[in-house]
């Protein structure tokens, strides 16, 4: 029987712990090192914007969003589509656009980016619009006035047309009309509405949006208005040479030129008057069309009172024209011819104007 050495059993054992230990550490997966992350691959600024051949715009403002498709990175993407390329154009205009135009921008915004441009070379940017019409501004002219003057107003104002530039366009929105001329201050002025706002006058009035004032547009149209104003007029037709009286008198809205404020607008001012010439039933009337009675006539013979230094006198004279209450006239002395002027008293009085 053979005898086995203990110390070379001992160190084969030994050998063959150490061997599998190595196996095993061979096996199992190590730790990544601390400089792992500083040499794992970094993702590329880079992005692709495509533009489209044509395109259409609702705002004020052109941004690069309206004109193009990004890909790329989502952070520089969403930059770029807020990038804001100037006015928008006129409302119902096309205008050409170069994608080119975009590059120093984007070169500036990005200076490392890798930012590629694509698709059309020249864009047809066209900007929405809708069409203001006659009767639109007509609508809010009609209510602005019927506003200012009620059903018991003495005073109103009625539109008769209104006349807009051809081809006004607004960008799609909802708005409201006002016009900045017609103030509460001059709608409450009789003599402001007469004066300017008769006949065929030009108003300026401004297109405004109904959430807000970013979009607001001035424009001017050619209207022409007619203002009515109750006055007294003639209940029935009359002579030449009636008096006038309150019975033969009425009320109504009459239509006035610029010049209608001329009509006697209070009847104190007809009542007891004669009328000049025969006028028809409701007719307004003009200071013209009527005069005061006449009191005195040419080569009447009536009482001249001299008031003169605490010391009255009186005689008899002859007056040379016609007159009436207040009026001053010519008159003489019958026997001396001499003439003086007078002021009309009554039917059978003067008196001596100094």
């Amino acid at each position: 029987m053979k005898v086995v050495d203990p110390l070379k059993l001992l160190s084969l054992i030994l050998s063959q712990v150490v061997i599998g230990s190595v196996a095993y550490a061979d096996m199992v997966p190590s730790l990544p090192s601390s400089g792992y992350n500083e040499l794992a691959p970094q993702v590329p600024l880079a992005a692709t914007l495509t533009f489209r051949s044509s395109t259409e715009i609702d705002g004020e403002r052109l941004y690069l969003g309206n004109l193009a498709e990004c890909q790329g990175m989502r952070e520089i993407c969403d930059e770029i589509y807020g990038v804001d390329l100037g006015p928008s154009p006129e409302p119902g205009r096309t205008v050409t656009w170069h994608p080119e135009k975009s590059r120093s921008i984007l070169n500036k915004e990005w200076p490392n980016a890798d930012i590629r441009l694509a698709g059309a070379k020249v864009i047809k940017i066209t900007a929405s619009a809708i069409t203001l019409t006659d009767d639109r501004v007509e609508s809010a002219l009609v209510r602005v006035l019927s506003e200012a003057f009620g059903e018991d107003s003495a005073l109103k104002v009625s539109v008769d047309k209104v006349l807009l530039p051809p081809g006004l366009k607004l960008r799609p929105a909802d708005y409201v009309i006002d016009f900045p001329e017609l103030t509460d201050e001059h709608l409450q002025s009789p003599d402001w509405v007469i004066r300017r706002l008769s006949g065929n006058i030009r108003l300026t009035f401004v297109a405004r949006q109904v959430d807000g004032d970013q979009l607001r547009a001035v424009f001017s149209t050619a209207t022409h208005l007619t203002v009515h104003a109750l006055l007294p007029v003639l209940a029935k037709s009359l002579d030449k040479g009636a008096e006038i009286s309150e019975e033969n008198l009425s009320s109504e809205m009459v239509a006035l030129g610029r010049g209608g404020n001329m009509y006697v607008s209070h009847r104190n001012e007809l009542i007891g008057h004669r009328l000049r010439r025969p006028m028809p039933g409701g007719t307004p009337l003009l200071p013209s069309d009527v005069e005061l009675p006449r009191l005195v006539r040419r080569g009447q013979m009536v009482q001249l009172k001299v008031d003169g230094s605490g010391v009255a006198v009186s005689g008899a004279v002859k007056v040379m024209a016609d007159g009436v209450t207040g009026q001053v006239i010519e008159a003489q002395y019958p026997s001396t011819k001499k003439k003086m002027r007078v002021r009309v008293i009554d039917a059978n009085t003067v008196q001596h104007v100094f």
